[in-house]
């Protein structure tokens, strides 16, 4: 059996969503609608879908749940390298997830290759210059994309995309807009809504400004104030997307910071008094309330070497590998692993920092001692073990088969 299949390419992801068993014209010709501002492509089979793109990265079915695809469409199943099914018996609920799976299987295949935000863009089609908007869910990113995506170009209210000369790859998905609070959010085709929605494939606009969102219910006038590189790093940090893949990591965020001027927070009660402000920020010769300068910063990196030799039974830690850490404002360490970011200690951050390579437990004591006089053996021990069990440190026992003490003679 064939199944339609739609195509989508955003910054060139490579999504396709299979109408499957059950699935109704009727639905099958909304979703199409609703995501055409990222010119989605139809295909009459997954096999043409296949043949056109030449991509099997992901692929999401709708099935009404009457049959099971694993075992009466094997050959629907088997391409994808990623395949996620989706059920429709809840129609809403159903198209509020696709959104947010094809978002996330989006940000999947271009973690490591671009900086993606939590955050809605909004272009000036007179300078080119785009403002990314920052904010957690709820804190009023969409509505405020869809009130300037009307006076300016809409780019996106959800994953601002950003490449290495800061040009903006729109993503101009579905607005999700809350209908009540115990309903699924209603998806709409921006352009329906009046949005002046950037084409694609424009990838014109430069990132200018990074603006976090700061609504507040008490009435005031809209008015920027900066933050500091530490809270900003710690506030967006939250909101990024692929952070832990790219190769660059929080650095790639701290360089796109510095070539925009610094973080700001726009604080405002009501979205149709931000209007003036934002002209002023994406204006050729925009100047912001106070200084550009951005905080300075070190980087402090987990070197990659061999470890040290040493005897069998011997207790020896070091950096977690693959952990960053960031000196900023002169006082503030903070600590990429993973997919965080963590604000340590000043004694925790030392602690990393004198593990470079590694040594053994005793001779991190001694040299943490000479930073912290009277520092207890048995207090530094309970600090490297709750590191090692939070992913900062790592700590081994020496047991190599292959040690023999005339080795170390």
């Amino acid at each position: 059996m064939s199944f339609k299949t739609m195509a989508l390419s955003p910054a060139g992801a490579d999504l396709k969503v299979i109408f499957g068993p059950g699935v109704p014209d009727a639905l099958r010709e909304q979703i199409v609608q609703t995501w055409g501002s990222l010119s989605p492509r139809l295909f009459d089979s997954v096999h043409d879908a296949l043949e056109a793109t030449q991509s099997v990265a992901h692929a999401i079915v709708l099935t009404d749940g009457s049959v099971n695809l694993f075992d009466e469409h094997t050959d629907l199943v088997n391409p994808f390298g990623i395949l996620q099914i989706l059920n429709i018996q809840n129609e809403k609920q159903a198209l509020e997830t696709l959104t947010s799976n094809l978002t996330v299987a989006m940000i999947q295949q271009l973690a490591g290759k671009r900086t993606m935000l939590h955050a809605a863009a909004i272009g000036d089609p007179a300078t080119k210059r785009a403002l990314v908007l920052v904010g957690a869910s709820g804190r009023g990113k969409t509505t405020a994309a869809q009130y300037l995506g009307k006076k300016f170009t809409y780019l996106t209210d959800e994953t601002t995309i950003v490449g290495a000369d800061r040009e903006i790859y729109p993503y101009p998905k579905p607005l999700s807009l809350v209908v009540s609070d115990d309903e699924p959010k209603e998806q709409h085709n921006p352009v329906e809504l009046g949005l002046n929605a950037a084409d694609c494939e424009d990838t014109s606009y430069t990132a200018a400004r990074v603006v976090m969102v700061g609504r507040t219910d008490e009435p005031t006038k809209p008015y920027l104030e900066r933050v500091s590189l530490g809270d900003a790093l710690m506030s967006i940090a939250e909101q990024t997307s692929g952070v832990a893949l790219n190769p660059e990591g929080v650095l790639s965020i701290i360089r796109l910071f510095e070539q925009c001027g610094g973080v700001w927070r726009l604080v405002y009660s009501e979205v149709e008094d931000i209007e003036p402000l934002v002209r002023e920020l994406l204006a050729e010769n925009a100047v912001l309330p106070n200084s550009e300068r951005v905080d300075e910063y070190e980087t402090f990196e987990t070197p990659d070497r061999l470890p040290n030799v040493y005897p069998n039974g011997t207790r020896v830690l070091q950096r977690m590998f693959g952990t960053t850490g960031y000196l900023v404002d002169g006082e503030r360490f903070l600590l990429h692993h993973g997919d965080s970011l963590d604000e340590l200690s000043a004694f925790a951050a030392e602690c990393w920092i004198n593990a470079a390579h590694e040594l053994t437990v005793r001779e991190h004591y001694e040299a943490m001692r000479e930073l912290f006089e009277g520092l207890p053996e048995d207090a530094h021990r309970q600090v490297v073990e709750q590191l090692s069990e939070s992913g900062i440190l790592t700590m081994r026992t020496v047991d190599d088969p292959l040690y023999t003490e005339e080795d170390s003679n």
